[in-house]
């Protein structure tokens, strides 16, 4: 693996195409915690507009995937032979920089995207009160939104989106 030039962890901003389950075009939001976990891929991963994904990273700065090159199966012994199974195959990007994003503009990105796609961000089992009383599905996502604009720091962030996507 060649070394990223970004710091992880970084949020990937894939944007989702309109029609089908959405009405309206959104970005669909990741995030990698290691340089292991990004360059390691389904072919599932690459279908659409994954390869054009823009990648932030906690500094703020950005890249734009312009495109990949698949290296092979990755891992020693047994690992090597069930990366192969489930077809998860290591790659290397192509990036191009782009002005940096202050904190503030990811941070209303992710907003935006939960307030976009509310069904990608519903906890099915909470409005259903299989975990206690039941929740309103709206009251869920504004308490959402309002964690994420209660973060300070990129860092903050990406923790609080990781904790969201459970």
């Amino acid at each position: 693996m060649t070394a990223l030039p970004f710091q992880f962890p970084v949020l990937a901003l894939i944007r989702a195409p309109a029609g089908g389950w959405y009405d309206d075009v959104h970005d669909e939001i990741e995030y990698f915690l290691g340089e292991t976990d990004f360059a390691t891929l389904t072919p599932y991963d690459l279908q659409g507009d994954y390869a054009d994904m823009r990648i932030v990273d906690v500094t703020g700065r950005c890249w734009r995937i312009t495109g990949t090159t698949k290296l092979g199966v990755k891992g020693t012994s047994w690992r090597k032979v069930l990366n192969a199974i489930f077809r998860n195959f290591t790659y290397r990007y192509d990036l191009t920089e782009e002005a940096p994003m202050t904190f503030e503009a990811v941070r209303d990105h992710i907003c935006a995207a939960i307030k976009a796609d509310p069904v990608g961000w519903r906890d099915d089992e909470a409005i259903a009160g299989e975990s206690g009383p039941p929740r309103e599905e709206q009251e869920m996502l504004e308490e959402k939104i309002e964690r994420c604009r209660r973060t300070t720091n990129m860092h903050e962030l990406v923790d609080t989106f990781i904790h969201l996507t459970d």
